[in-house]
């Protein structure tokens, strides 16, 4: 009786409560992305959708980027966009990854109850590199970098360095599809030297593999180009500068008379000067100054109009103070024109050039290999010691420290001859010295100042069809303690055959032609 009571009094209960039954859904929504998008270097674009179909609250979304495939929010790294409770496009760009490896990226979207992740997209490792034209960096000259990366020019700017030090761009960066130019000129802060280049983007540093060389030297175009009339610098080798004044032949010809005149490069001013008669003007004669006087020797007596134009052995001397000119004894040596020439004390040396009339088995010309002194005093000559070198045509020539140094010129068979002597007029004596590094051989521009030989552009002595006159603008210094070249800077440009002169205390080139031989009538200075 007892259990059947309990029963009866439990059915009551439970006829007396009412229960309440709730129906409770999950959340449901769904999200994608789209493939990536690189806009930039090391910039990664994102673009998705979060499709929420039902929800009790607000859903946060994102992107989820991991190294290994799958990522999840509880283990890699998030990047939070937004949250909503309804449907939603988004974009994200994800930048500064470490682009040695390949991540993966899913869109993510996190409710109170649930977490739904995209498909896998690949962010694939980067091989950021940089390539250059050269290695060799110029004051005062644009210098360019290239990457295989695109770079926006308004996002993210990149920094070039130079051994850690900034640098400036010039006109911002250039971008293709999938590369960038950065373009600046060496700062005149920096010193001569080897450089580390590196191009920083946002957290990425890239460096170039081998060092660039900042080279010495400074050149600069003067604010006076030459006269246009005054055809004679323009197109023909033989000059000389005395201070501010570029003095120059105007050679003549049968039907044109010859000219002599001086121009100064500072004022623009040109003076009229008295000129040789046309038959006894040579071209190509070494030319040296001793006091006021400017002294002509040797060279090709063009005026006569021959088509073999005969060398003399002829010694004119222009006096600078009167306008007036004397002719000298010829000199007792065979004629030649493009002859070396140098002054210790009151010595005068003279010899080497070339007789056009004079050629090798091949049909080249061949130098002359003797070299005479003569005392300024008796007006003597005296034969010395020959060059016992290689070399005939177009052999170069320098001084240091009252020596003479020869180098370059073209072989009995047109090769190119590099070797480089010295001759020591205290001794008597040629003694050969390190080979010339240049490429071109013949037709070179020489010059010292500071104690340094300087020997650059020429050209080679065969002639490219398409292009021209084969030409190098690469300048070298030689330093005559040492017996070494390097090289230093040059002016940007192809040019052969200019004038070189020395006004006291800069270089001075100009005029020359270019690969075409047309004339030029740039002047340029050069500092070390």
């Amino acid at each position: 009786m007892r259990q059947l009571w309990f029963l009866l009094i439990a059915l009551f209960i439970l006829s007396c409560t009412k229960k309440e039954i709730k129906d409770i859904q999950a959340d449901s929504f769904r999200i994608s992305i789209l493939p990536v998008v690189n806009p930039a270097f090391n910039q990664y674009k994102l673009t998705g959708t979060l499709d929420v179909h039902q929800t009790a609250g607000n859903i946060e979304y994102g992107l989820v980027v991991g190294k290994t495939l799958n990522p999840v929010v509880e283990h890699e790294q998030v990047f939070k966009v937004g949250s909503s409770s309804s449907s939603i496009d988004f974009t994200k760009v994800i930048a500064n990854l470490d682009t040695g490896f390949t991540y993966y990226v899913r869109a993510y979207g996190k409710s109170s109850t649930s977490t739904e992740y995209s498909a896998n997209q690949a962010i694939g490792k980067l091989a950021p590199k940089l390539s250059l034209n050269t290695t060799s960096l110029q004051y005062g000259q644009l210098f360019s970098v290239f990457t295989n990366f695109y770079i926006s020019d308004t996002e993210n700017l990149p920094e070039v360095q130079l051994n850690n030090t900034p640098v400036k761009l010039i006109g911002g960066v250039g971008s293709g599809v999938n590369s960038a130019s950065l373009t600046f000129i060496p700062p005149p802060t920096l010193s001569p030297g080897t450089y580390t280049l590196s191009v920083k983007v946002g957290n990425i540093s890239i460096s170039y593999p081998t060092q660039l060389t900042l080279l010495e030297g400074t050149w600069s175009q003067l604010e006076y180009l030459l006269p246009r009339d005054y055809s004679g610098v323009a197109s023909i080798p033989d000059r000389y500068v005395i201070n501010n004044w570029i003095y120059t032949n105007q050679f003549g010809n049968p039907v044109s008379p010859s000219s002599f005149s001086r121009y100064n490069y500072k004022t623009g001013e040109t003076q009229t000067l008295k000129a040789l008669p046309a038959e006894l003007l040579p071209r190509g004669a070494a030319i040296v100054q001793i006091g006021n006087d400017l002294h002509f020797m040797g060279g090709e007596l063009i005026a006569t109009g021959a088509a073999n134009r005969p060398v003399t052995k002829s010694y004119q001397v222009y006096h600078i103070t009167n306008d007036t000119w004397t002719q000298e004894p010829d000199i007792p040596a065979a004629p030649r024109s493009n002859a070396a020439v140098m002054q210790v004390g009151n010595r005068l040396y003279y010899g080497l050039g070339t007789d056009p009339s004079i050629t090798s088995g091949g049909g080249y010309y061949t130098g002359l290999n003797d070299i005479w002194v003569c005392d300024l005093n008796t007006k003597k000559w005296t034969q010395l010691q020959d060059f016992p070198g290689k070399g005939g045509f177009s052999r170069a020539y320098f001084i240091v420290n009252a020596k003479l140094y020869v180098t370059g010129g073209n072989g009995d068979n047109g090769t190119q001859v590099k070797e480089t002597w010295c001759y020591d007029p205290g001794t008597n004596q040629w003694s050969r010295k390190a080979d010339y590094p240049g490429q071109g051989w013949i037709n070179l521009s020489t010059f010292s100042i500071g104690g340094y030989g300087y020997v650059g552009l020429g050209e080679t002595a065969s002639y490219n069809s398409y292009f021209g006159r084969n030409l190098y603008p690469n300048f070298y210094k030689y330093n005559a303690t040492t017996d070494k070249w390097t090289e230093v800077s040059n002016f940007g440009g192809n040019l052969v055959q200019p004038f070189v002169g020395n006004d006291g205390s800069n270089i001075l080139i100009g005029a020359g032609m270019d690969a075409s031989s047309v004339p030029s009538r740039a002047l340029l200075v050069f500092k070390p």
